[in-house]
C-alpha cells in the first residue's frame, strides 16, 4: 500500500511536470509550429526547375526535442514504476539504478533539447539530423544501461532468493531447537537444549543436494531429542549427542563440499 501511494504522489508530480514541459513548448515554440514550411527549388530529370515545400530546419529540431523529450519522460515514469514495485527493500534497492539512470537520461535530453531549441532561438538552427542522432544515441544509450540494471537486478534477487531457499531448513531447525529450549520444564534438560540449539546457531546454513542423506539423519535424531525433551536426562543426553554428531559430520562434508 505504502508503494503504491508513493507511485501515485510521483504521478502527480510526473504529470505536472509534464504538463509544465508542454507549455513551455508551446510559448517558445508556437512560431516554429506555425510557420514550419518554406520553399526550395528543385529541379527535375527532364531539367525544368520547379518549387516545393519543405520542413524548416527549426520546425524539425523543435519537433524532434518534443519527440524525444516526452519519450524520456515515458520511459522515466515505466523505470519508476518498476523501481517502486519491488516487494522487499532489497528488491528495491536492487532496482535503485534503473531509476537513476532514466532520470539522467531525461535531464540529458532535455538538456539537448535546449541548445537546440536555444540555436533557432538566436537564428542559428543546428542541422535537424544532428539533433536526431544526439537524441537516437542517448535513447539507445539509456535503453541499453536501463535493460542491463533490470537484468542484472534480476539475476542478484534471483540469486538471494535461492540462497533464502537453500538456507530455510537450517533456519527452521535452529527456530525448532530454540523453542523446544524454552518450552523445556527440567533445568539441566533445557542446558542440553541450548547447547544444541548453540550448535545449530553457530553452523553454516546452507544446505545443498549433496547433504540430503546427512539432514534427513539430521531430522530423525532431532525428532528423537523432541520425543525426550521432558524425559530422563540420560535419554535426552544420548539423543543430543548423537544429533552433535550428525550435525559435524554435516559441516564436515559441507565445508569440504564448498572448497
Amino acid at each position: 500500500m505504502k508503494t503504491r501511494n508513493e507511485f501515485k504522489s510521483y504521478l502527480i508530480i510526473w504529470a505536472l511536470v509534464v504538463v509544465i514541459f508542454h507549455v513551455l513548448i508551446f510559448l517558445f515554440c508556437h512560431e516554429m509550429i506555425g510557420n514550419r514550411l518554406t520553399t526550395e527549388q528543385v529541379v527535375y530529370q527532364d531539367g525544368t526547375v520547379g518549387v516545393k515545400e519543405v520542413l524548416k530546419p527549426e520546425f524539425l529540431l523543435a519537433l524532434y526535442s518534443y519527440i524525444f523529450v516526452l519519450l524520456a519522460f515515458l520511459g522515466q515514469l515505466i523505470c519508476t514504476k518498476i523501481f517502486l514495485s519491488q516487494e522487499s527493500l532489497q528488491k528495491t534497492l536492487y532496482h535503485y539504478p534503473i531509476f537513476n539512470l532514466s532520470l539522467k537520461g531525461l535531464v540529458i535530453t532535455i538538456i539537448f533539447a535546449v541548445v537546440f531549441l536555444v540555436s533557432c532561438i538566436m537564428g542559428n538552427p543546428i542541422n535537424p539530423y544532428v539533433a536526431l542522432i544526439c537524441f537516437l544515441l542517448t535513447l539507445i544509450f539509456i535503453v541499453f544501461t536501463c535493460v542491463s540494471s533490470k537484468t542484472a537486478a534480476n539475476m542478484v534477487s534471483a540469486k538471494d532468493e535461492n540462497i533464502s531457499l537453500k538456507t530455510q531448513y537450517m533456519k527452521l531447525l535452529k527456530g525448532e531447537a530454540e523453542s523446544i529450549a524454552n518450552r523445556a520444564k527440567d533445568a539441566k534438560n533445557k542446558d542440553l537444549l541450548k547447547s544444541v540449539y548453540d550448535e545449530i546457531r553457530f553452523s553454516d546454513p546452507l544446505s545443498i543436494p549433496d547433504l540430503m542423506n546427512v539432514e534427513q539423519d539430521m531430522i530423525q535424531k532431532f525428532e528423537n531429542i523432541k520425543a525426550n525433551m521432558d524425559g530422563e536426562y540420560d535419554k535426552l543426553k544420548n539423543a543430543c549427542d548423537e544429533f552433535s554428531s550428525v550435525l559435524k559430520d554435516r559441516n564436515s562434508k559441507l565445508k569440504a563440499l564448498k572448497k
